[in-house]
């Protein structure tokens, strides 16, 4: 047997070396910061203009080969945003539970970034809706009969720094033509560079026999793969009665169409021809990315 050369014994020794090291550092107990997603329960209704981290920092302490399973564990710190209000530059530490299986034996040292606001982010809001004329004559008509239009506020959804300066939505100018033609929807004007959800209202001009009522637990349904909270709206409606009573659950769509990359997305309402929207919540999801997203 020929006998191993300087160079090959040189590199059997650092192989050794190596694997000595890598054994140890498995074996060894150590801190490492880990990232996780985060999933958010309680979410206020104002938190829509609020754009949430999708994810969050901790740091961990357990054996290396411990840390190197939890790395590629599927888990989900949870948050729990319901003290979180529209002025909050950061969560609460509490806030958050990262619950690791026990036969991990990885313990969470502390939760390293908490901040879930920035001027350029984007965020969403709800603002009042006000009626626009084309003159006096439409105006006097339309508060001699009490109209009114339903929803009375909407959603916009854009940069933090633009939606500062949208107070309310104005709708296309209302004309004497609509209220006589009993027209029933009207449109709004979108400011440049936002997103509105409804972007139609609705005139209602007949008050005769009008019921309201409260549906809840609506399944918001979603494009496949897309995981998002909450998963359930409520709404409130109104129409003539008997459009009410015979009002079937499967005719009310409530759905989103989150966008690639963002945080969060409107819910999007669609009732049948003659039931009225008056109110829903919540006005925006928050979506979850999975683990493996960066």
């Amino acid at each position: 047997m020929k006998p191993i050369s300087n160079g090959g014994t040189i590199a059997l020794s650092i192989a050794i070396a190596i694997i000595l090291w890598f054994s140890l550092n498995l074996f060894r107990i150590q801190e490492t910061v880990t990232e996780f997603p985060v999933t958010y329960v309680n979410v206020p209704a104002k938190l829509a203009e609020t754009s949430l981290p999708a994810k969050a920092k901790f740091l961990v302490k357990g054996k290396g080969i411990s840390l190197l399973r939890l790395k590629f564990a599927n888990l989900h710190a949870v948050c729990d945003a319901s003290e979180l209000t529209e002025n909050s530059s950061a969560m609460k530490s509490n806030a958050y539970s990262l619950e690791i299986p026990t036969n991990y034996q990885v313990v969470v040292i502390k939760l390293l970034e908490e901040e879930i606001s920035s001027s350029k982010s984007i965020v969403g809001k709800q603002v009042r809706i006000n009626a626009v004329f084309e003159d006096e004559a439409a105006k006097s008509l339309f508060a001699k009969n009490s109209y009114r239009l339903s929803p009375e506020v909407a959603a916009v959804r854009g940069e933090k720094e633009k939606l500062d300066k949208i107070t309310s939505l104005q709708t296309e100018p209302i004309t004497l033509n609509m209220l006589s033609d009993k027209r029933k929807t009207i449109n709004l004007i979108k400011p440049e560079g936002v997103s509105v959800s409804p972007e139609t209202v609705t005139l209602i001009t007949d008050f005769s026999d009008i019921q309201t009522k409260v549906i809840s637990n609506l399944a918001i349904s979603a494009p496949p793969q897309v995981n998002f909270l909450p998963k359930q709206a409520a709404i409130r409606i109104s129409g003539k009665a008997e459009d009410i009573k015979q009002l079937n659950m499967n005719d009310i769509q409530v759905a989103i169409k989150p966008e690639e990359n963002e945080t969060t997305a409107p819910v999007i309402i669609n009732l049948p021809e003659g039931i009225v929207l008056l109110d829903y919540t919540p006005r925006f999801v928050t979506i979850v990315f999975p683990h493996d997203k960066k």
